[in-house]
């Protein structure tokens, strides 16, 4: 009630101040300033409260909320919502809140791919203790905008128990020293890495800055860990042996690395089992990349000479902008990079031609998203930068990107419920002559979207949990699935080779459904233990789909990826490993690995060892 009649107060002084100055009544207008001025800092300074005790009784509880924005309310309610339970300040362990005027819309809590309105906006900010986790909450003076902008775990909560009988690999520095002020190690004893800086690396006789140097490891050189971690004035220090010769040397400093981990497979190409319903359940983590990597990845293509079946392009985050390419039947090779002056949100190969990769940008930071779609040429990229088509596609990085089966489409979807003007579009070009085939608008954002093998259907998804189901030829109308109760995140279809041809859909409502295309039913529903599944892919002979998801707000969540089997609906396999949520998942073209990837920043090679070759 008191900001409402401050901001009363405020329109009313405005328009005398207006009026007086149009009379030229310079006195008083001066008068009027001065009380602007006043006014101002009366709304617009930051008070802190803070509740720093344990929440007193009830009658005491039900003083303190008296004395505390209405607001709280709200954003408590919220907080019940994620967690799955009413959650009442009773409940909390602490909480403090900051009456604050934001600088825009976005309350101080930009996220990259949205755009905020460049207003002063008046709101809360709270930080709320529940079972010690930090949940930092912002909300606008009205109550219409709640925004969760993270999360702080205050203890160090137990690692996921591996799933029993699935032999286990080792994490990244698992057996490592803290040492202070350092990087978190990345590097394995016994496992390959390399030099990853723009200079060669110096091998010391001691794990000391000032030791004596014995040698030195050139960009790109791979060495094997011997020995380590150790701690050295804030430095993580491993014993490597290269060309014979070992030494020690450091991992980072600051937030460089200095070294990275090579990628190595427990099996040779040759030697690795395509997954299927009768050995998934002995399916296990045989490799992983880290890295600067986005929340999205594609395999290349198998159909022209230069992709193969171990190819992979991931999004890159960090200093580096643009598409990182692994060929990982080169695994002492370093990376390539196709170069972006922004981030790259999400990306598509052109199924029939390897060599054209389209992905889409956002600058990350400031509140301008790019709103392109780049087309590159990734063979002519290694001498030429490649890219070689732009195309326009509004204001907002896209949700998603896919070619049509033949290649001769490309289409993006864009949307955001943040956004000061709608943007719902979805826009399909000729990938020939990149004409625009279409532009249709949407009521709500759509989020993902498919073609199906034969090119014949087209399928896409919203934020409101709907998904339409279109003939691209000869007309016939739209089908609408129905069934989900939450935002559809993800869309696949089956493979040309599958028995029966499906539609799976991915929602925020822990379902993964399958729909018969030839007649729109829904056939399954799959139920994730996961809060949210983001993440689905098929396997290339469609008798299995792999899901993934997960959602930091909720403690308990496990981040796995689980394989199912089509046919029966049963869950064959559990993969435990991702640390945060798994926002893309895909098969290998041969079908001998699954990837992953979440916002660990990590991607991970789930296949079958030898031992489980013959598992039934």
């Amino acid at each position: 009630m008191f900001f409402w009649l401050m901001r009363l107060l405020l329109r009313f002084l405005l328009n005398w101040l207006f009026l007086l100055l149009q009379k030229r009544f310079l006195p008083l207008a001066f008068v009027g300033i001065v009380c602007l001025f006043a006014l101002n800092a009366l709304l617009f300074q930051p008070t802190i409260y803070a509740q720093d005790e344990a929440p007193p009784p009830a009658p005491e509880i039900q003083q303190a909320q008296a004395q505390t924005p209405p607001s709280l309310n709200i954003v408590l309610e919220d907080l019940g919502t994620r967690i799955g339970q009413p959650i009442t300040l009773r409940d909390v362990e602490n909480w403090t809140w900051e009456q604050v005027a934001f600088a825009d819309t976005s309350l101080d809590c930009p996220l990259p791919d949205r755009v905020y309105l460049q207003v002063t906006t008046i709101g809360v900010h709270y930080t709320i203790t529940y079972r010690d986790i930090n949940y930092d909450y912002r909300i606008s003076q009205d109550g219409r905008t709640v925004l969760l902008c993270g999360t702080v775990v205050i203890r160090t909560p137990q690692a996921p128990t591996p799933q029993p009988g699935l032999p286990a690999l080792a994490e990244p520095g698992s057996d490592a020293e803290t040492c202070a002020a350092a990087l978190e190690p990345r590097l394995v004893v016994g496992s390959p890495g390399r030099v990853a800086i723009a200079q060669p690396g110096n091998l010391l006789e001691l794990p000391d800055q000032s030791a004596s140097a014995i040698g030195e490891i050139e960009l790109g050189g791979v060495f094997t860990v011997m020995n380590g971690p150790e701690c050295g004035a804030g430095l993580v220090w491993w014993r490597v042996n290269y060309n014979a010769r070992e030494g020690w040397i450091a991992e980072g400093r600051n937030n460089d690395y200095f070294l990275e981990p090579v990628l190595t497979l427990m099996a040779p190409i040759a030697d690795r089992a395509p997954i299927s319903p009768e050995n998934a359940r002995a399916l296990s983590e045989m490799s992983r990349i880290n890295g600067a990597f986005g929340t999205d990845f594609a395999w290349m293509p198998l159909e022209t000479g230069f992709a193969s079946p171990l190819r992979l392009a991931v999004t890159a985050s960090g200093d580096q902008q643009g598409v990182w390419v692994y060929d990982l039947t080169e695994i002492a090779a370093p990376p390539r990079l196709l170069e972006s002056q922004e981030a790259v949100t999400t990306l598509s190969f052109n199924p029939l031609d390897s060599n054209m990769i389209a992905f889409g940008r956002t600058q990350v930071g400031i509140v301008r998203t790019d709103g392109t779609v780049r087309v590159w040429d990734v063979d002519r990229s290694r001498e030429q930068g490649g890219e070689n088509v732009v195309l326009q596609n509004g204001t907002l990085a896209p949700n998603a990107l896919v070619f049509n089966a033949n290649g001769s489409w490309l289409a993006a979807a864009n949307g955001s419920s943040f956004a000061p003007v709608p943007e719902n579009v979805i826009r399909i070009w000729r990938t020939d002559t990149w004409e625009q085939l279409s532009e249709s608008r949407y009521t709500y954002p759509v989020l993902d979207l498919a073609f199906s093998a034969d090119g014949r259907l087209f399928a896409y998804g919203d934020l409101s949990g709907s998904i339409s189901l279109l003939q691209t030829r000869g007309g016939g109308g739209i089908v609408e699935l129905e069934g989900h109760e939450a935002a559809i995140r993800a869309l696949a279809f089956t493979p040309s080779d599958a028995p029966i041809p499906l539609l799976a859909s991915a929602s925020e409502d822990a379902t993964v459904r399958l729909w018969n295309t030839n007649n729109g039913r829904q056939t399954q529903v799959l139920e994730s233990s996961t809060s949210v599944v983001l993440a689905i892919a098929f396997s290339p002979d469609g008798t299995l789909i792999a899901t993934g998801g997960g959602n930091q707000i909720n403690p308990n969540e496990d981040y796995a990826v689980r394989v199912w089997d089509i046919t029966s609906g049963a869950l064959l396999a559990t993969l435990v490993g991702h640390p945060a949520p798994v926002t893309d998942l895909e098969f290998s073209p041969d079908g001998t690995l699954l990837a992953s990837i979440g916002d660990d920043h990590v991607v991970r090679f789930w296949g079958i060892p030898a031992s489980g070759l013959d598992a039934n």
